[in-house]
């Protein structure tokens, strides 16, 4: 039976799995960096670590290759699912430890994307008065 559709952007899980590792090289050497007001006030230049993101992984492969992996990531080839398990993995590891260590700023925000915000649950309950209406 002949296939159908477009042909895919990457042939087997080993290639999406050297992308990943590009991407994390990537951002291990692009830091993003601020500019920090000493106790003598003198100005320097701090490097702080992005995490890992799936955004960040899409927009990278996209802006160096002009393919598009959201498919490969969302569960579309399920011959790509262990790989795609591996790298959701480190992805959430890395923001969830840095978030806990404190080299992320954001723990907020690294806990709702992962999935692992305290959610609460808040019940309101009208009450019917005592007495009836006064007239």
């Amino acid at each position: 039976m002949a296939k159908v559709g477009r042909p895919r952007n990457i042939e087997n899980p080993d290639d999406l799995l050297n992308l990943w590792e590009e991407y994390k090289k990537h951002v291990n050497e692009t830091p993003d960096k601020e500019e920090v007001v000493t106790v003598k006030g003198e100005v320097v230049e701090r490097r702080m670590t992005r995490p890992y993101l799936k955004q960040g992984f899409m927009s990278f492969c996209f802006a160096n290759y002009r393919i598009s992996i959201k498919d490969y990531l969302d569960g579309s080839y399920k011959e790509f699912s262990g790989v795609v398990t591996h790298i959701r993995s480190e992805w959430e590891e890395n923001q969830i430890s840095g978030s806990i260590t404190g080299k992320y700023k954001a723990a907020n925000l690294v806990a709702r994307l992962n999935g692992i915000s305290d959610k609460q649950s808040i019940d309101i309950k009208s009450e019917q008065p005592l007495f009836g209406k006064k007239e």
